[in-house]
């Protein structure tokens, strides 16, 4: 799924999401909707270098 200069893919594990710039970063679909949504409040966000530690000891377990 592409949107206003970002890139969002809901994975098995996780919902990715990135962008390509901090200049339009109050246009993308993240700061406009998710973040507004009741789903937002269920969630938990992390860095990439957060969730690769996360995902290796869950396979470790």
């Amino acid at each position: 799924m592409t949107g206003w200069n970002e890139e969002i893919h809901f994975g098995e594990l996780a919902v990715y999401w990135g962008k390509y710039d901090e200049v339009n970063y109050k246009k993308t679909a993240y700061a406009r909707y998710l973040v507004k949504s009741p789903f937002y409040k269920q969630i938990t966000v992390r860095n990439g270098k957060t969730y690769e530690k996360i995902y290796q000891k869950r396979i470790e377990n």
